[in-house]
């Protein structure tokens, strides 16, 4: 039984178990990249913009292009209105690059973090 694991009454391998711990935190970061940009596009719905901006609303503003770089996609398309379809769409899109980064960030996370 060298190198196999008794888990529950089925065997797998070391290699198995490791590979999927290393899915869930790519898919772990990958949800984190989904999430984040919905976050920020409920706030951002929800912000009075006839007043003037406070101090939260400024920081969430640099804290979406810190932890969201495809947010800076919402510069390009001014007309696609936060609230609306074609803002919803653009805001989709941006959630979907922002998980392809995670998802890339986390590979890369578990590359270093194993030493190969």
């Amino acid at each position: 039984m060298s190198g196999l694991l008794a888990l529950g009454g089925l065997e797998k391998s070391a290699s198995q178990l490791s590979m999927r711990k290393a899915t869930k935190i790519i898919v772990g970061f990958g949800l984190c990249g989904l999430l984040l940009p919905v976050v920020f596009y409920a706030y951002f719905a929800s912000v009075d913009y006839s007043k003037q901006p406070g101090t939260a609303d400024l920081t969430l503003g640099i804290a979406s292009i810190v932890l969201c770089p495809p947010s800076l996609l919402s510069v390009l398309f001014i007309d696609c209105e936060v609230g609306t379809g074609a803002g919803m769409f653009l805001w989709s899109v941006i959630s979907l690059l922002n998980c392809t980064l995670y998802l890339l960030t986390g590979a890369i996370f578990l590359r270093l973090r194993s030493g190969n």
